[in-house]
């Protein structure tokens, strides 16, 4: 991987870490501690040695991370909205709503951007984001519209777990909002309407158009539910026993448009386009990414979708400028213009499950393509599941944290459901082009429906199978760096197997893996 941007993305990283508060208020115990005796030493350590030994370009390392951890500090420590909090306090808002949701019969998620709060009878300005509680009501609430909100109490998001180990303040930290608060019939009053439909408007009334075609289809409603969550993004119609089912069979990645979704498309629109001759092949690249983002925009901007697409742009540059287009380095480039954008996106369980997986398999699957051999057809399966264990390899604790449990089929069903429904999108995905052109194959249908439905009873089976789910409990920050920190080693023992290298291996392994114990035993007694 290119070094400045290494170094960059940790820099910066490091900035929003830091500047967004992420340990106030919570009491250090002795793993963190032990983390924060370390890292400093550590780094000092590396310091000495590079600007020692690597002369010039050892300092234009530490130029980075400084550079990029003051822009990432900046740029979260000025977008957050932040108030003393008192339950005796009520306030009154003045807002921009950003995004209204409804999560239930009984409850609507309205997401607003202060813009002057009134405490003590003096309006201040604001900044920064947070969520408001509503029930549903008949003065319906629009992305767009400023509103006057309140009077309110404003609390902190909620950490405790609900349902399924979900921590709500972990989900709105990775949206930039930390605090929240009820609204009640009569607390909202509309101050400027919604003007003209911006971009991203218009892309919402483009995915209910499309979704609507998909509801035109001679289909059964799991059915219709899940094309529309696979092709364009909603999954407003997906049962909440089909995403466990599919979360324990490891293919959850496929309900929500992601990178192996828009690089199926991207595929499509070049294979199109390519049997066009009227277009120059210089404009077919810079056509084929400009659809691409289009159909990003239309499923919603997800995290995995914005970062593939993202790749796709960086890989097409290269390729008309004649650069190298090593995948570590796409990808790291990607994240920090992503993180640059919208720094609150480190915390993102999406974001981080999706550059973790495809930064797995760009390292392990130069090292296991290797070793494979055989016919086609053996080469395939073993190919496919590289594929697979890679991805999941760098996953393991990131999935623990968030979920609190890991799928152990995982290889299963992306082995033999995940192709099934890959077909199911291509096909669906025609189809609703037919649709569009005003015709109806009713025969199409039903294979369609038959696939989704065999999928469906797949992963419902690989659920109910014994040990479907490795439930280890909590993890800790030392566990990460003790489970990462043997990856690492691995790799570069793979790279340069040497004696003396797998001596370090060993030794560092086993006092990181002391390090891990001691700090739960030290948790223990206390």
């Amino acid at each position: 991987m290119n070094p400045r941007i290494f170094f960059s993305l940790v820099g910066l990283i490091a900035g929003v870490l830091a500047g967004s508060g992420v340990f106030a208020g919570e009491p250090i115990g002795p793993a963190r501690l032990c983390v924060a005796l370390i890292s400093p030493v550590l780094f000092l350590i590396w310091l000495l040695i590079s600007l020692k030994k690597a002369g010039w370009f050892g300092s234009w390392k530490v130029f980075f991370i400084i550079c990029f951890f003051c822009i990432g500090y900046i740029s979260v420590s000025t977008s957050r909205f932040s108030i003393a909090t008192d339950d005796s306090t009520f306030v009154q808002i003045i807002a921009r709503v950003r995004s209204v949701k409804q999560v239930s019969d009984k409850m609507i998620q309205v997401v607003i951007s202060p813009l002057y709060i009134n405490r003590d009878s003096a309006w201040t300005r604001s900044n920064g984001s947070m969520v408001l509680l509503s029930r549903p009501e008949k003065d319906t609430i629009r992305s767009g519209e400023i509103r006057r909100f309140g009077p309110v109490r404003i609390s902190r998001t909620s950490t405790k777990p609900g349902k399924g180990g979900f921590v709500s303040s972990r989900y709105w930290r990775s949206r930039g909002v930390e605090y929240e608060a009820w609204i009640y019939a009569g607390q909202s009053h509309l101050i400027r309407p919604l003007g003209r439909p911006g971009i991203r408007e218009r892309l919402e009334r483009w995915q209910g158009l499309l979704v609507s075609k998909i509801a035109e289809m001679k289909l059964s409603e799991s059915s219709r539910g899940l094309l529309a969550a696979m092709i364009f993004g909603d999954r407003g119609q997906v049962e909440d026993d089909v995403i466990q089912s599919f979360s324990k069979a490891g293919i959850v990645h496929v309900l929500s448009v992601s990178g192996l979704h828009v690089g199926i498309i991207y595929l499509v629109i070049t294979f199109l386009l390519s049997r066009l001759p009227l277009i120059p092949a210089y404009v077919r690249p810079i056509l084929s990414v400009a659809l691409v983002w289009a159909y990003t925009g239309i499923s919603g901007f997800s995290n995995s979708a914005c970062r593939a697409a993202g790749m796709i742009s960086l890989f097409a540059a290269s390729r008309i400028t004649f650069r190298t287009n090593r995948g570590l380095d796409i990808l790291a480039g990607v994240a920090l213009i992503q993180c640059v954008i919208n720094p609150f996106l480190v915390f993102s369980a999406g974001a981080q499950l999706s550059y973790l997986a495809v930064a797995g398999i760009f390292i392990w699957m130069p090292v296991l393509t290797k070793r494979i051999s055989g016919n086609l057809v053996k080469r395939k399966i073993l190919e496919s599941a590289a594929v697979s264990v890679s991805a999941q390899s760098l996953l393991v604790p990131v999935l623990i944290f968030w979920y609190g449990w890991v799928p152990v089929y995982f290889l299963i069903g992306n082995m033999v459901l995940l192709p099934l429904l890959v077909l199911s999108f291509y096909a669906g995905l025609g189809l609703v082009g037919l649709y569009f052109a005003g015709l109806s194959i009713p025969p199409a249908c039903a294979v369609i429906d038959l696939m989704v439905k065999t999928s469906m009873k797949g992963a419902e089976w690989l659920g109910s199978l014994p040990g479907s789910m490795f439930d280890p409990g909590k993890v800790s920050l030392t566990d990460m760096l003790v489970y990462y920190g043997v990856l690492l080693m691995a790799r570069l023992y793979v790279d340069n197997p040497s004696p003396s290298l797998l001596r370090r291996f060993l030794v560092l392994s086993g006092l990181m893996i002391g390090l891990s114990l001691a700090a739960g035993l030290v948790m223990s007694w206390i």
